[in-house]
Formats: structure tokens, C-alpha cells, sequence
């Protein structure tokens, strides 16, 4: 029986299962996740507190809960930098040298050649899908702010007779809301597929163009 063989087999199963590497990396995850969440929560609101009252005096209350609270969504740059873009840089690196010693360097530029489109496609592309993010957050802002009021001011709304006025005042926030995250899905989706259709052409020329050895 190869026991050696069955050994490595059973050990390489259990490092990819639930109980192997995931176990580290959801450990790893959650500590730096909730580290990350305290010193982001309290930075955003130490900073509010520590604003005039000018800032205070022309702000509602709902609006700068809403920025601390999107403030917090900061907590995932953490986990994306740790846990997605440092290891993709380290297995591009690995991936370029293993190519390059098993082939040849025709094959490294290739590849060197595609990741290098790929990357410069994304950065061409966030400024325009960026625009689209920073409107998505001042409408999700607006749209706190709507609700908050209409709570808070319940009784006056009631008293005046203005409850459908504000219904249909934060059925139209709300509307645009989803209007604009619909626009900043399409585009993502479409910065994506460009990157991804380039890839795909890029890869294919290298192989339709005959190489030439000198």
C-alpha cells in the first residue's frame, strides 16, 4: 500500500477543509475585522465630537449618524489589502517565476503582458466608476436623513395632515436611491467585463500571432 502517498492525500485534504487553513483564516479575519471596526467607530466619532458648532448648527442628526456609520464601512479596505490584493500580488510573483523556469520567457510576458492590460484597465476605469460610488452614498445619506426626520417630527407631520406628503417625499428618495445604485451595478459590471473581454482578446492574439525564434 502506498501509505506515504494516502498519508500526504489525507493531510492535504484536511488542510483545504473547514478545519485546516480556513479555521486560520477565519481566525485571522475576525481579529483584524473587529480591530479594525474599533479604531475606524471611534476615530469617525471622536472627529464629529471634536467638530465646531458651526458643523454642528448646519447638520442633521441623521445625516452625520449615517457618515459614521459609513464610516465603519472602511473595516472591509482592511480585509481587501490583507486578505485579497496582498495575496494575488504574492501568487502573481510565484506564477511569473515558476513560468518563466518551467518555459521560457515568451510565456512570462504573456502573462506579464495580459496582468499588466488588466491592471491599467481597472485604474482607467475606477475614476468613472467612482463618480457613480460617491453619489450612491450621498443618496443612501439622503435617504437616512428623509426617514429620520419623518420619525422624529411624527407628531407634527400627523398634527398637519402631511403624512402622505412625506410618504410620498421618501418614496422618491428612496427611487432614486435604487435608480443610482442600478447605474454604479452597470458600472461596475461593465469596467469589469472590459477587463475581462481584453484579457480574453489579448490572450488569444498572443496565440494566433505566429512566435517567431531567433
Amino acid at each position: 500500500m502506498p501509505w506515504k502517498e494516502i498519508a500526504f492525500w489525507i493531510c492535504y485534504l484536511w488542510l483545504d477543509s473547514r478545519a485546516g487553513l480556513d479555521v486560520l483564516d477565519s481566525l485571522a479575519h475576525t481579529c483584524i475585522q473587529n480591530s479594525s471596526y474599533k479604531e475606524i467607530t471611534n476615530l469617525a466619532m471622536g472627529h464629529v465630537m471634536d467638530l465646531s458648532f458651526d458643523f454642528h448648527s448646519n447638520k442633521d442628526t441623521g445625516e452625520i449618524l449615517k457618515a459614521i456609520d459609513q464610516a465603519s464601512s472602511l473595516n472591509n479596505l482592511a480585509h481587501l489589502v490583507i486578505f485579497e490584493i496582498i495575496p494575488i500580488v504574492i501568487d502573481f510573483i510565484i506564477a511569473i517565476g515558476y513560468v518563466t523556469h518551467l518555459l521560457d520567457i515568451y510565456l512570462a510576458s504573456v502573462i506579464l503582458g495580459i496582468s499588466a492590460t488588466y491592471i491599467s484597465l481597472g485604474i482607467f476605469a475606477n475614476p468613472w466608476i467612482q463618480r457613480k460610488q460617491r453619489e450612491l452614498v450621498e443618496k443612501n445619506r439622503s435617504e437616512s436623513l428623509v426617514a429620520y426626520e419623518a420619525v422624529l417630527n411624527w407628531l407634527v407631520i400627523t398634527y398637519f395632515d402631511q403624512t402622505r406628503s412625506e410618504k410620498q417625499r421618501y418614496s422618491s428618495v428612496v427611487q432614486d436611491l435604487v435608480n443610482t445604485s442600478h447605474s454604479y451595478l452597470y458600472r461596475l459590471l461593465c469596467g469589469n467585463a472590459t477587463q475581462d473581454l481584453r484579457t480574453v482578446l489579448l490572450f488569444l492574439s498572443r496565440h494566433v500571432i505566429p512566435r517567431t525564434d531567433t
